[in-house]
Order: structure tokens, then sequence, then C-alpha cells
């Protein structure tokens, strides 16, 4: 799905345009500035912005992956007590099983940090949404104002690979 919302993003992140201070180096207003000023233009893009933002900032405190150019990062990590994301350790890593409500950015999103449970313990992951396994469910989150901001569900199949655990 490409939607104008999330074209406008993706030109940001590809332009450079979307790489504000991270957290931590004396520099938040400068951070809050530049979601500011995209926020102001449009709503929608400053909350996915912020989102992109957000996760780049865990991924760099984690000592994750660093994010492509142009790669747009979403951060998954509501978890009601139903349905349940279900990690599973393959041999190799992790495969993703169940549904993820409320994944802002569910087909914008090139790449999202997802919360997921493995046993009775919560972990982090970073997922490449071009996985086959992974499919945004659409229809499945109305909102009238944040519409375009495509925050519904994601359904993982099973094979989805979550090799990239990032904290347990």
């Amino acid at each position: 799905m490409v939607n104008a919302p999330g074209e406008r993003l993706h030109n940001l992140v590809a332009a450079g345009d979307l790489d504000p201070p991270l957290p931590g180096t004396g520099r938040t207003w400068q951070r809050w500035q530049t979601l500011a000023a995209i926020t102001r233009c449009d709503t929608v893009v400053g909350r996915l912005a912020e989102a992109h933002c957000d996760a780049v900032a865990i991924l760099h405190e984690l000592s994750g992956p660093r994010p492509e150019r142009g790669d747009v990062w979403g951060v998954w990590a509501a978890e009601p007590p139903q349905p349940v994301l279900q990690a599973v350790p393959d041999g190799h890593g992790y495969r993703l099983d169940g549904r993820k409500p409320w994944c802002s950015g569910a087909s914008i999103c090139d790449r999202a940090l997802v919360t997921a449970r493995v046993g009775a313990e919560r972990a982090l992951f970073a997922i490449d949404l071009a996985d086959p396994g992974i499919r945004a469910v659409p229809g499945t989150w109305h909102a009238v104002g944040m519409a375009a901001s495509d925050s519904g569900a994601v359904d993982f199949d099973g094979r989805s690979s979550g090799r990239g655990r990032c904290t347990g």
C-alpha cells in the first residue's frame, strides 16, 4: 500500500531529513524541533516520523543493526491480553507466529521493532517486513483522524524470521 503520508515519510528518510540528534546527546530541543516541524505540516507523517526516530534511537542504545538509508522503521510494542504474538526458537533464531495489533505504518514501514512473547518473557525483535510470512491486515483499526497512518494488525505466519532479537 502506498499512500501520500507514506511516500512523504519515505522521501524524508531517503533525503536524510529525518536524522535528528539521538536522545542523551544534550540536543533534545533540536530533536523536538525536527519532529514538530514535520508534524505541523502533516500530523500523520509526524506520528510515523516519531516512531521511525524512536526505532533508530532504540537500535543505537541496544547496539542493534544500524538502519540503512531509506529504510522506514516502526515500533510495534503494544501488547493487549489477546492476541499474543509468539516467538519460538528455531535453531537459527526465532520464528514469529500470531497477530500483532496496532502497528502504525503496517504497510508503510520497511522494518519494525516488534515485541513478542518468548515463553512468559517479552522480547524485542528487529524485523524485515519484506518477509513473505508477514502480512498487514487491512481494516483492523478504524480511526478517522489518523486512518492514513495505516495502524492496523499485522499477521506473522510462523515462518517469519525473528533472528534479530534485541533484548530478553
